[in-house]
């Protein structure tokens, strides 16, 4: 996939509150992405899943962007961990878990 619109549409997404040369590193080294930058595109994915369950998939490009999106999540230092937030992936893998409630 070109990356140059998924960089767009990232940009957009942040709306304004990131450099675009931040968000290009993010996207060409996911393993330093910068946390808003993983935000971003969480938004992003959530707007996929949204736009798949009210069948506004069918669209030239739209597998391919998901499967982008999917990869540069998969491949940041970030995770969404259900009581707090955004995480850096490796302190929700500590043997403490990294957290204490």
């Amino acid at each position: 996939m070109d990356l140059s619109r998924l960089h767009a549409r990232v940009c957009e997404r942040a709306a304004g509150a990131l450099h675009p040369s931040v968000v290009a590193a993010g996207l060409k080294h996911p393993g330093d992405m910068a946390q808003a930058v993983f935000l971003a595109l969480q938004a992003i994915c959530e707007d996929q899943e949204m736009a798949v369950a009210q069948g506004r998939d069918c669209v030239p490009g739209f597998d391919a962007e998901v499967s982008a999106v999917s990869t540069l999540l998969d491949a940041a230092p970030w995770t969404m961990h259900p009581d707090y937030g955004c995480v850096l992936s490796a302190e929700v893998e500590a043997p403490d878990g990294g957290f204490r409630a």
